[in-house]
């Protein structure tokens, strides 16, 4: 990862004046996305020496592997969205889109530090657990699925329900192997077995604690993408100026502040990340510095240490 900062390049003379700004944010978001982007794709698969994810491995390998592959899928997709973010708000911008990507990336990115944060239940078993709770829900949703567009691919409920019972034998195999409590739900949905290997907050409690007032992050982007009236009328990013015909309003404040906000998200994660895989997170200091300072973000924005990461 060489530090490098690029020479300031020529504006876009498109660009409307009171725009310039956010399109340099906007960009440099984009290479720090991809500059993280391009790491994470190339991690090794061999633990470090002495990182979380040794100790890990040192107790069950191969679920330490797909462990791994569960956090680094998710920050990639936090990466993908902020830049899907930054994409909509570059010039000729979108009035709202981009909130729908900044909400993707706040509740995976707050997914992500749930798997991976401490502050609960420390500890190898705790982490796996919390994986397999995740999967879980995704085999339950996908069963939901396939019940419902079942008569458009001429499937029966009996696949659909022998896949969901396969799978979910599958978990609790693997949990009691490796110690991992499993708990029932109280409720059944239909006859099928609704196992618990872990307490997956709420989007917004995970949220709140992977940065702090991120809740308030989440319940903003959520109420613009619903469409609430009186969120939508003061989040737009750019609209026509009906009053005086001359074109365009544009909210240049708003839309940097969506983008600040997006890089702190994509810190705080990548930070968690790095010191989970036993990465140089001094280097990973300095190249997120260069980036705030470029994103003019002061010290109060230089949050990505202050939660404890996994140990």
């Amino acid at each position: 990862m060489p530090l490098y900062i690029p020479p300031q390049s020529i504006d876009d003379p498109s660009v409307p004046p009171e725009w310039v700004e956010v399109q340099r944010a906007s960009k440099v978001l984009d290479e720090m996305c991809n500059e993280f982007i391009d790491e994470v794709r190339l991690l090794r698969k061999e633990p470090m020496p002495g990182s979380v994810r040794e100790q890990d491995a040192n107790l069950d390998r191969e679920m330490a592997d797909l462990f791994a592959q569960c956090a680094q899928d998710r920050l990639l997709f936090s990466l993908d969205n902020a830049l899907g973010a930054s994409r909509c708000v570059k010039h000729p911008t979108l009035s709202h889109a981009a909130y729908a990507c900044a909400r993707a990336t706040v509740d995976t990115s707050s997914a992500l530090y749930w798997l991976l944060d401490d502050g609960e239940n420390p500890g190898t078993k705790a982490r796996f657990a919390r994986a397999l709770e995740l999967y879980r829900r995704h085999v339950e949703s996908k069963r939901i699925w396939d019940m419902s567009v079942r008569h458009f691919l001429n499937k029966n409920e009996s696949d659909a329900n022998r896949f969901y019972e396969q799978h979910i034998d599958s978990l609790i195999r693997n949990a009691d192997y490796l110690g991992i409590p499993c708990e029932w739900k109280d409720e059944r949905h239909g006859r099928h077995r609704l196992p618990k290997f872990a307490k997956l907050p709420d989007a917004t409690t995970r949220a709140a604690r992977c940065i702090e007032h991120g809740d308030l992050d989440y319940r903003s982007y959520s109420r613009i993408i619903h469409c609430e009236t009186f969120a939508v009328a003061v989040s737009w990013l750019v609209q026509p100026n009906i009053a005086s015909l001359t074109g365009p309003v544009y909210a240049d404040q708003l839309a940097l502040l969506l983008v600040r906000n997006l890089a702190g998200w994509i810190a705080k994660v990548t930070y968690t990340l790095y010191s989970y895989w036993g990465l140089d997170l001094e280097e990973l200091d300095r190249h997120l510095l260069v980036y705030f300072t470029r994103l003019r973000l002061g010290g109060s924005s230089l949050t990505w240490r202050r939660r404890g990461t996994a140990s």
